[in-house]
């Protein structure tokens, strides 16, 4: 079979460059393993891997790669990390979209095949990452519920991690850029709708406080007109809430040269 490819456009150029450096990492990791069953050192290269018997110069290159500081402390972080993973799947190294291809599946069903077979799940966390995909997949169906894609679903239970969905391999790769086909869009519009409802609680508390202010200065203020009315032996006037605020008519006390009370421009003399 032959393929007309245009290496011109990113996209397949792209393609092609993730293909050939996948093939290139697992050839590299059996040698490696090679290297390693045969002893290492030079037992290992008197022993070369059964493809490199004939280029002696390129198993002797590879043996000198594997004992580099530089590899040496990526192979102890990689399998550092690989003890990290919660769940390993059953597929072997074929990619994850071949595999999506070659069973005609959407994107859950692949999770199963991929972390079950015959002999159970690959963990719990795995069944319970299943069962809780097809029930959001389900209450998704239903009306009024905000529509996520199989992919989003996918994001949300799977969580993301560099360039892809955890438990998806490289394919498909999550847009990083579009918030809309993003699977913290669904977290995005919780987390704003729960800081609207707590900013409306904080104003609320604010006019609580504020009106609570007005009162207690409103009563100061009662205080002040009765004892100046006191004073001046005038009856306090009528006041109503307008004024309370903001009145019109201020009566003002002092005393003159005389000893005399004076409010308002009237006098009044013991």
């Amino acid at each position: 079979m032959k393929f007309n490819l245009d290496l011109s456009e990113p996209h397949v150029k792209g393609c092609l460059e993730l293909l050939f450096s996948s093939s290139y990492k697992t050839f590299r990791h059996r040698c490696y393993t090679h290297y390693l069953k045969s002893g290492g050192g030079d037992s290992a290269r008197n022993s070369p891997y059964e493809p490199l018997r004939d280029r002696p110069g390129d198993w002797t290159w590879l043996c000198d790669h594997f004992e580099t500081e530089e590899f040496q402390k990526k192979s102890v972080i990689g399998k550092a990390n690989r003890m990290k993973l919660a769940n390993v799947h059953k597929k072997g190294t074929k990619p994850f979209v071949a595999l999506q291809h070659e069973l005609s599946c959407d994107q859950i069903s692949l999770y199963k095949e991929c972390y079950c077979s015959d002999k159970g799940w690959a963990s719990r966390d795995a069944r319970q990452n299943y069962e809780t995909m097809l029930q959001m997949q389900h209450e998704n169906e239903q009306e009024g519920a905000i529509q996520l894609t199989e992919q989003q679903i996918c994001e949300k239970v799977l969580g993301k991690a560099y360039g892809y969905i955890r438990g998806r391999c490289h394919g498909p790769k999550p847009n990083r850029r579009a918030s809309s086909t993003s699977a913290n869009t669904y977290q995005q519009m919780e987390e704003e709708l729960a800081y609207t409802k707590q900013t409306v609680a904080v104003q609320q508390n604010q006019l609580a406080v504020q009106q609570n202010q007005l009162e207690s200065q409103q009563k100061q203020l009662d205080w002040l007109r009765s004892v100046v009315s006191k004073l001046a032996g005038i009856p306090p006037p009528a006041m109503d809430d307008n004024d309370a605020l903001g009145p019109s008519h201020t009566t003002t006390t002092s005393i003159d040269g005389s000893g005399s009370l004076v409010s308002d421009g009237m006098s009044r003399r013991s």
